[in-house]
């Protein structure tokens, strides 16, 4: 007797779900980092950091994809993760493919 399978269930983006599109949500970085008294540059860097553990976290992006994107090792990234409280459970992980080796 074979078990079914249960079905993966696929939720919007939250930004549809809250009603916001993408045009709606555009951030002026330049104001902001007025506002929060940072430089823009550092206020960018965050950006990016924090939109690449959102992909990893979502699954868009494997653990060696989002670190290389960041310029940082796979650990680094990993304690990245950890510190922002993202499980980095990755069982179908392959190290080798990600950092671009060839066997």
């Amino acid at each position: 007797m074979a078990i079914p399978m249960r079905k993966e269930r696929r939720f919007p983006p939250r930004r549809e779900r809250w009603g916001l599109r993408a045009e709606d949500t555009m951030i002026d970085y330049h104001q902001l980092a007025l506002e929060m008294h940072l430089p823009e540059q550092e206020l960018q860097e965050q950006a990016g950091i924090l939109l690449l553990l959102r992909f990893f976290a979502e699954g868009q992006l494997s653990s060696g994809q989002a670190a290389r994107l960041l310029g940082v090792t796979r650990g680094e990234f990993q304690t990245l993760c950890f510190q922002y409280h993202i499980p980095i459970d990755d069982p179908f992980a392959d190290p080798v493919n990600e950092a671009g080796y060839t066997l």
